[in-house]
Formats: structure tokens, sequence, C-alpha cells
């Protein structure tokens, strides 16, 4: 399949905003204190069973030199989908232990995952958990703040300390919905649809499917890798062109503001949410181009907006579809610092994500 190198030039880069860190609070893993996870988990604020869960985070997962006496832990809302955490309550039960173990070889027997050191620093009691919404491109506040009956003394320079490992028994949830908390994953590549749908949904194509964000992503976004996204409902003698720009929504288009509608071409409520800098030709169905990223360390952190325009003759007066607009933001390649393990009617299992937790000081 042909390869379409990754444009380099400076404009084509946008670095992450940085947004200030809460006081008091330190972040674990360190690195999402000012950006949001990509991942969600269905097994922690549960109405469907009790939980036990452990959340293994590995020493590279705070910043270095951390220490002092942690007197609460705050969860966050999940960054990664739209669903509205409910207002609800829990029974909440937490011991905090350092580790000898990391993520990678940590044990699906709890208590081999304890160190000598164990505070049971929250016994069993009752928690709070407000209702929570979800907002594009804003990384979610501390919405739950449980402060311990006991404070944990805690330093990444302990002797043969290997994690932090959180302990934490959840039970008697109250929401109709599950409350999401915010996951860290694995860095490889931030995928982010900031424009899916359109006014109406009166942007289609000639087979009378609305153009949305629902497809099939390609990753990872890392230096050295490619690219792509298909999206559904294309029909699949229909092709176009791919643009791709360091200007996306809110940008400046010559004196209009992205994104604007086609409607004054006739195409609908479809809109153009890119600059067209670059473009690159698609493959029939929907289909985009691999885009290929240089092995080039010094693209962490650049982001590039892509659009597709569809010319489908049989559309509308114009012709012409776009598609949604995804921004793809590229990262280190690096493996989530830690793991989760969660026990749930006898049955333990462990998942390469943890959430993204604070500490207070």
């Amino acid at each position: 399949m042909k390869k379409y190198k990754f444009i380099r030039f400076a404009s084509l880069l946008i670095c992450t905003a940085a947004l200030p860190a809460q006081s008091g609070i330190v972040t674990v893993p360190s690195i999402y204190a000012k950006d949001t996870g990509r991942g969600f988990s269905n097994y922690i604020f549960t109405k469907r069973y009790p939980v036990h869960s452990q959340w293994i985070y590995d020493m590279k997962a705070f910043a270095p030199g951390t220490s002092g006496a942690f007197k609460s832990l705050a969860l966050r809302r999940s960054g990664a989908l739209s669903n509205l955490c409910p207002q609800a309550t829990a029974d909440v039960d937490i011991t905090l232990a350092v580790g000898t173990k990391t993520g990678r070889t940590a044990s699906t027997d709890f208590s081999k995952n304890r160190g000598q050191l164990s505070v049971h620093v929250f016994p069993t009691a009752k928690v709070n958990l407000p209702k929570a919404v979800y907002k594009a491109g804003v990384v979610p506040g501390w919405s739950v703040v449980i402060p311990f009956k006991k404070p944990f003394p805690f330093s990444t320079r302990m002797p043969k300390a290997s994690s932090l490992v959180v302990d934490i028994r959840i039970s008697n949830y109250t929401g109709k919905r599950t409350w999401y908390v915010d996951m860290a994953r694995g860095r490889f590549g931030k995928i982010e649809t900031v424009l899916g749908r359109f006014p109406g949904n009166r942007c289609r194509f000639s087979n009378r499917s609305a153009s949305g964000a629902f497809g099939l992503f390609y990753s990872p976004v890392i230096p050295g890798r490619a690219f792509s996204f298909k999206q559904m409902g294309v029909p699949a003698n229909i092709k176009g062109l791919v643009l791709l720009s360091p200007a996306g929504p809110g940008s400046k288009f010559g004196n209009a503001t992205l994104p604007f509608s086609l409607s004054f071409l006739g195409a609908g409520t479809c809109m153009l949410g890119v600059r067209p800098d670059v473009s690159v030709p698609t493959k029939g169905g929907g289909t985009w181009p691999f885009i290929k990223i240089p092995k080039d360390q010094a693209l962490i952190g650049g982001s590039v907006y892509t659009q597709a325009l569809y010319f489908d003759a049989k559309a509308n007066a114009a012709g012409l579809v776009t598609s949604p607009v995804i921004k793809w933001t590229v990262q280190e390649g690096s493996p989530v610092p830690g793991t989760s393990i969660f026990e749930i009617k006898g049955k333990v299992w462990k998942r390469h994500y943890i959430p993204i937790i604070g500490l207070g000081r």
C-alpha cells in the first residue's frame, strides 16, 4: 500500500497547550497533569456488581523525586467519551501499599503485590460522586476527592520499591449508569474527533448515509509509523481528497473562521473545518491513504488536522460531501506505566490501563 509522507514543516505542528496543575495534587501518571486520558473502564463504578481491584503504578509514573505524606485520593471523569457521569454514591474501601512488583510483573494474586508498607487509609465509607459532564478538549477536573483517615508516607526513592499499589473495593453503587473514570493507556498517539456531526444530519452521501464520526482508525501515531482512517457509510465508488493542516476548528481561513457551512455551494449542511494546506487522494469507499510520520523524536507533541472532501455528484447540488475533522497528535510510543487488576464474581484479570489519580499532600 502506497504511503504518503507526513508533511514536515513547522506550521504543520501544534504543540499541546500547557494547562496549570491543581495545587496540592500529585497527578499519577504525572504526564497526565496537562492532558486527558484516552481510556475508560466499565469495572470501577458500576451498578452490576461489587468490584475489588488493584491499581499498580510503576515508579516511573511519578515525577522524579516525588515524596510526602499522601492525605487524599482524587478521581476525574473520562475524557475519552462524551457519556454523562451521573450523580451517585458508592461504598469505598482503600488500602495503599508500596509494591515490589511492577505493572508488567504484577500477580493476579492481590496479596503478592503488596510490599511491607501497607496502610488502610480509608476504611469502608460512603463516597459521593457528582454529576460530571464531558467537555471537549478540556482536561477534566478532580470531581471526586476522598480524604484519608490515615496519611500514607511515600517516596520514589524508597529502597526496593517498584510501585505504588492502590487496593480498592467498591460496592453499593447507586448510579443508573456507569461513572467513567479517566484512564491512562499506552501513549501511541492521541486521536480526537473535533467535528463529528453536521447540523440536522443533512450532510449526506448519495446512498443517503449521513457523514459522521463512524469508522476505523489505523494507528499508532508515533514517529516512524503511519496512520489512516476508514469512514463508514461512504459509497464504494466515491473518491476525494484528504486535507492536512495545522489549522482546524477555531482557526482562520481567509476572512472566515473554521468550520463554516458549505450550504452556499449547495452542499447541504456539510462544513469545511480544515484549511486546505496539503491534500492527498483517497481510495474508494471512504478509505484514506496512510500518512507516514518520519522517525524523528522532535515531532512528538505535534498535531495535524485532517478532513476529507468526497466527490459525490448525486449527493447534492455541489456534488461535495465532507468528512468529520480528526486531530492526530504524535506521541512517544511508550506503554502505560502500570496495570489494573480486577476481581469480579470470583474472576480475576489484568488490564493494560490504569486510572489517572490525584494524590493530595
